[in-house]
């Protein structure tokens, strides 16, 4: 199956939570990860959202570390429109 990946940036100016999730995330500019897979047996090029990522960059003691947090797409409109 062919996959693809999508990264966009996305800017928060406050601290934000996604979802029920208890982590608070700091306000900054955070890249998101869309993963994707190739629909097989359409007449077409479609492509399914498989996965959505929020990438956070190590501060302090943890510079240099990027962690990736799953989310849904829907959480992480609501993070946005919230902020």
């Amino acid at each position: 199956m062919l996959t693809r990946s999508i990264r966009s940036m996305v800017t928060f100016t406050n601290a934000f939570r996604l979802g029920n999730s208890d982590i608070v995330f700091p306000a900054g500019a955070y890249e998101i990860l869309f993963e994707e897979e190739l629909l097989q047996g359409v007449s077409f090029e479609a492509y399914r959202r498989t996965a959505t990522y929020l990438m956070v960059r190590g501060r302090g003691s943890h510079v240099g570390q990027t962690t990736m947090h799953m989310t849904t797409q829907k959480d992480l409109e609501h993070a946005i429109a919230c902020d």
